[in-house]
């Protein structure tokens, strides 16, 4: 897997016919297909992991049931928990104009609606209520909730995220 993209990660067996509950990144049922392959790491896992192919998926919220052709019994399901599941970046599908993948966030520069510079993405923590952009700026962590009314636009070609700049979010105190 030349570039490989995490998708979620094995909470536990699922059932004695070697499925797997898994946590995912988003809500997206059409991330897993029938055939695919799927590397799952183990957390102490130093080498290249191992590869499966996908049986069957279904979803149901941040939780899903995968079931791999190479992983037919609870036994075999439980030497898997706690596993970190990846694809390959080719294998993802392309999302409508107004989505985004996290992994295309990470690293982009951000700039307020002025031009001014105000860092960038180091990371995109999801919550229960939105995803929230963590940017490096002069040294802190500046945390900007990821909707509509903060975030004005996207512009991956030139790698920058516009944002609109509420009072005090960038002050030194």
């Amino acid at each position: 897997m030349s570039n490989p993209v995490f998708l979620g990660q094995v909470v536990r067996p699922h059932g004695v016919r070697g499925g797997l509950k898994i946590k995912v990144s988003d809500e997206r049922p059409d991330r897993f297909q029938a055939g695919q392959d799927v590397l799952l790491k183990g957390p102490r896992e130093k080498g290249e992991g191992q590869t499966f192919q996908v049986k069957s998926y279904s979803e149901e919220g941040l939780f899903g049931i995968l079931y791999l052709e190479d992983c037919q019994s609870l036994d075999q399901a439980e030497t898997l928990r706690g596993f970190s599941l990846y694809v390959d970046r080719t294998d993802l599908p392309d999302l409508p104009r107004d989505r985004f993948y996290i992994l295309d966030l990470e690293g982009l520069d951000v700039v307020n609606e002025e031009g001014l510079d105000r860092g960038r993405v180091e990371s995109v923590l999801s919550t229960w209520a939105n995803d929230v952009l963590a940017l490096r700026y002069q040294g802190r962590e500046i945390l900007i909730p990821f909707v509509k009314a903060f975030i004005r636009e996207i512009d991956l070609d030139r790698q920058q995220i516009i944002i609109h700049e509420w009072e005090g979010l960038f002050d030194e105190n």
